[in-house]
């Protein structure tokens, strides 16, 4: 191969390392999450695949570095991506636990199995195309600085293209498949004749494959799809007898529920799960005549926005939802049709850049940026946050807080540090919970105001049967701030005052 081409192998192969990489991420978060962990451990172990494949193809590089040898690396990497995309549900279902506990962990054992064999072979390449180059130029030092900078922007084009193009347009499911043909087509390109029947062959097989996948439709599947932000999954039960349909980006619980009839039909008018009906008792409580305007931090399918704006139709709702695809998801699969709320405006952004911008106040701002498993990005629980927040909130208005936790033992510690972050803009500010099962991770309500007051219990004729009660806090937590805000569970001890 001539020096144009092997800069371009080089920049092929760093490409697809990083569509890989980025992907494998988008993969696994349905199963261990996406949180800083699991991004240290798939991080780790493609770096580890990749310093390995360097050292190896340096050592076999110098015994044979030739196009046949070359194309050889590529079809070995070609068939192990072929691998992670027919193992790519099986591997991670089947060790998902190994994340509950650690994400990072869960990360490596997963990404282990799925990403290092395509890594590594890919990597093997890298010291092979430099033994060719060297061999045809004298500069030794302007080589090596040529083949940095072509793999580098490889890796820049394939981190750009996956993040702007791929994730947003592809299933999952497709961006592998389409990783493992790319790189047989590459060996197929590289290889003498003799290879190419085979791979001929295997890019039929891999097409046929994709041409007869079914998704598996078993416990309650619906859809699983991919958004510019999230893998989403969406699965039907019978609840009450009528048939609930539930979202969830991860596979440690859901995010939002809705009854959806068998044409599409959602009841906006009934809210399923307890802690809906706990947030409509709240709002009752201080608003019976309904909040004029209504600010909420994360919309999910605007189940509880839709609910409000039912009931309260001279009310108005802004939504802050980060992820686009949320309002198509809502639209054709909970039955959410924008015309009918004239008042509610949904506004796809981050909510921290939302709350930084000057805005007029509200009567209510219903802050739920959790995910399935109880996880909140952290610069949307600090210090900072919350100043700006508080600033939106009327001075007899209210912030509610959909958190997770306990409110008794190490559960407590979570809760208890959000309350006192929120403590330093808010004059009053309480926990509440309403299930009496003081261990368990549960949701929790946590209400802040600057002038009213909290009460010890909470309650609404509607709903009879529940009862929210107000709880004590720890007092030996830390303040979470943007300079440090151990949100995530493996730092759960950091959250304490020493």
């Amino acid at each position: 191969m001539d020096r144009v081409h092997l800069y371009l192998l080089s920049f092929f192969t760093n490409a697809v390392i990083l569509v890989f990489e980025i992907a494998g991420g988008r993969l696994l978060a349905p199963y261990i999450g996406t949180t800083v962990g699991v991004w240290a451990g798939l991080i780790a172990v493609v770096l580890g695949g990749m310093a390995f494949g360097y050292h190896y193809g340096g050592k076999l590089g110098d015994k044979d570095a030739s196009r046949e040898r070359i194309g050889f690396f590529l079809f070995l990497a070609g068939i192990a991506a072929l691998f992670a995309w027919g193992a790519r549900d099986l591997i991670p279902t089947f060790l998902a636990p190994t994340g509950y506990a650690s994400p990072t962990l869960g990360a490596l054992i997963i990404g282990t199995l799925l990403f290092v064999p395509t890594v590594v072979f890919l990597a093997i390449v890298s010291p092979m195309i430099a033994k060719n180059l060297l061999k045809q130029l004298n500069e030794s030092a302007r080589v090596i600085g040529e083949l940095n900078a072509a793999g580098t922007a490889g890796a820049i084009i394939g981190a750009v293209a996956t993040g702007m193009l791929l994730i947003p347009y592809f299933s999952v499911d497709l961006i592998f498949l389409g990783i493992a043909v790319s790189i047989l087509v590459a060996a197929f390109l590289v290889s003498e004749k003799r290879m190419r029947k085979l791979l001929v062959l295997l890019i039929a097989l891999a097409f046929a494959l994709a041409l007869n996948a079914v998704p598996n439709a078993a416990d309650g599947w619906v859809a699983d799809i991919t958004t510019t932000y999230n893998r989403v999954v969406l699965t039907e039960r019978t609840q009450d007898a009528e048939r609930t349909l539930y979202l969830a980006t991860n596979p440690f619980g859901y995010q939002c529920a809705m009854y959806v009839d068998d044409e599409g039909r959602a009841d906006e008018d009934r809210l399923v799960k307890n802690y809906q009906l706990a947030h409509d008792t709240i709002v009752r409580s201080f608003f019976p005549d309904g909040p004029k305007r209504m600010l909420f931090l994360g919309g999910c399918v605007f189940t509880f926005p839709r609910y409000l704006l039912s009931h309260f139709p001279d009310s108005s709702a802004e939504v802050v939802e980060i992820d686009p695809g949320m309002t198509d998801v809502a639209k054709e699969y909970f039955g959410f049709f924008p015309e009918r709320f004239p008042t509610l405006s949904i506004i796809n952004e981050d909510a921290r850049i939302f709350v930084n911008q000057d805005h007029a106040q509200y009567d209510i701002v219903y802050h739920d940026t959790f995910d399935s498993a109880g996880r909140v990005p952290f610069q949307l629980m600090t210090k900072e946050m919350f100043e700006r927040v508080a600033a939106l909130v009327n001075e007899d208005g209210l912030l509610l807080i959909n958190a997770h936790g306990a409110y008794q033992g190490e559960g407590l510690l979570y809760p208890s540090a959000y309350a006192k972050t929120i403590a330093q803009s808010f004059k009053n500010v309480a926990l509440y919970q309403f299930t009496n099962s003081p261990l368990r991770n549960q949701n929790l309500v946590i209400l802040a105001s600057h002038t009213r007051e909290l009460p010890d219990a909470l309650s609404h004729p509607l709903y009879p049967d529940l009862m929210l009660k107000k709880e004590p806090l720890r007092e030996n937590v830390i303040v979470l701030t943007d300079d440090y805000a151990p949100v995530d569970g493996i730092a759960r001890e950091k959250l304490r005052v020493n």
